[in-house]
């Protein structure tokens, strides 16, 4: 899945594919938000973003489609 993230007091967001749910993303999130330890969170392709449960301004979940090829579009 994709997942945007956004930063408080920044126009930069951060895009990241990642290889977990939306509901251990949630949990994720939640526990840092909990324990006011950072949100870690790694990409498929290997980058690491790592973001201040204070400066998180949000997180936006985006499903990636399935696109059908060649004898599936029949």
């Amino acid at each position: 899945m994709n997942v945007n993230i956004s930063i408080r007091g920044s126009q930069r967001e951060y895009q990241l594919k990642l290889d977990t749910t939306p509901e251990q993303l949630e949990q994720q999130v939640k526990q840092a938000l909990k324990s006011e330890d950072p949100l870690t969170l790694t990409s498929t392709d290997g980058r690491t973003v790592i973001v201040p449960p204070r400066a998180l301004g949000g997180i936006e979940i985006v499903k990636t489609e399935v696109r059908k090829v060649g004898f599936g579009l029949m």
